[in-house]
């Protein structure tokens, strides 16, 4: 059984939590958790556990300050969850959607209404009706180096497939929003350059930023609504954003040639020039490119309907925890 635990309240609204059979994750406000949400004040260091079985998921409180409530009563002992169930911690409820296949998937980027009552009670949201609908995915060895994960965008859109790889490995995107031709967040990390030696008006016109999608709550319709449209890119790293950041600022700026030249810019924070680099590009610079980089969702122009995962370790046990399945044929993907 695959459990997602979606936030359905607060900055983080819509960041799903996946557990598989097997799984044990410690949800609370600081890096000690599992899953942390720095956000929530009133939300203890460790504040609950999840238990996923083969066949049912169970939550139970960690001794927090304020309380585990599960559909608005508070938690005295382990308990079972199931699909419409919600547990509230601190400020933070997530909604839960338990099953297999693409409803579950969906969930991760769907989130349905939550509204207060009297005390702490929570009125039910309903999940989505399960479907058996395999996402599928074939897999080919770049001329670069990396690995090639594709698959089609109408079993699982780029959106929700970042939302789930997220749970996994820490999200990024860098994002052209001029491209987009729409507002760029308010939040500060939003407005911090990649093209920094630009004068800060210049900038404004043409650089892309790059941030981490835990600090913009709107990322999900951001990524959907530009998919396609040559203007960004999502990065899965361990590295913290600011490490991150200027690897990336220093990769687009280029070197210094040896006969002297000025430093130029490259377009790597583009997809139609990263996904040629990264599938053809010389393997040196791209694992020099990749370095502090596990997983790089992509489009790529001449196949639109399709996304891109380029990684330079396997990464297929991952997609299946995510209910992934590899295909050896391209049956089912775009021609």
């Amino acid at each position: 059984m695959r459990v997602v635990l979606e936030v359905a309240t607060g900055p983080v609204q819509g960041k799903p939590i996946v557990l598989l059979a097997g799984q044990r994750l410690q949800v609370g406000r600081t890096e000690r958790a599992d899953i942390a949400f720095p956000q929530d004040g009133r939300m203890s260091s460790i504040h609950f556990l999840l238990e996923a079985e083969d066949e049912a998921c169970y939550v139970c409180d960690l001794n927090s300050t304020n309380g585990t409530f599960l559909n608005g009563r508070q938690l005295s002992a382990r308990s079972p969850l199931q699909s419409g169930d919600q547990v509230q911690a601190g400020d933070t409820v997530f909604v839960v959607h338990s099953g297999e296949g693409r409803a579950v998937t969906e969930a991760c980027a769907t989130p349905g209404p939550v509204a207060a009552s009297a005390g702490s009670a929570l009125s039910t949201v309903q999940s989505p009706a399960a479907t058996a609908v395999k996402i599928c995915y074939t897999v080919e060895k770049c001329d670069a180096g990396p690995l090639l994960y594709r698959g089609s965008v109408e079993q699982i859109s780029p959106h929700h497939l970042a939302a789930m790889f997220g749970t996994v490995y820490p999200l990024f995107l860098m994002v052209d929003f001029r491209k987009l031709a729409i507002p760029r967040p308010q939040a500060p990390e939003a407005t911090d350059y990649l093209f920094d030696w630009l004068t800060p008006q210049a900038a404004a016109i043409a650089s892309p930023v790059l941030f981490a999608s835990d600090e913009v709550a709107t990322w999900p319709k951001i990524v959907e609504e530009g998919w396609g449209m040559d203007a960004l890119v999502c990065l899965f790293s361990k590295q913290d954003r600011s490490a991150l950041r200027e690897h990336w600022r220093q990769a687009l700026r280029g070197k210094r040639k040896r006969e002297g030249m000025g430093t130029g810019m490259i377009g790597y924070c583009w997809p139609s020039v990263l996904a040629m680099m990264l599938s053809h590009g010389k393997p040196s610079q791209v694992m020099e490119l990749l370095a502090g980089v596990e997983a790089v969702l992509v489009e790529m122009p001449d196949l639109p309907e399709t996304w891109q995962i380029y990684a330079q370790k396997p990464i297929t046990e991952v997609l299946g925890r995510l209910g992934l399945v590899e295909s050896k044929s391209e049956m089912g993907l775009p021609a």
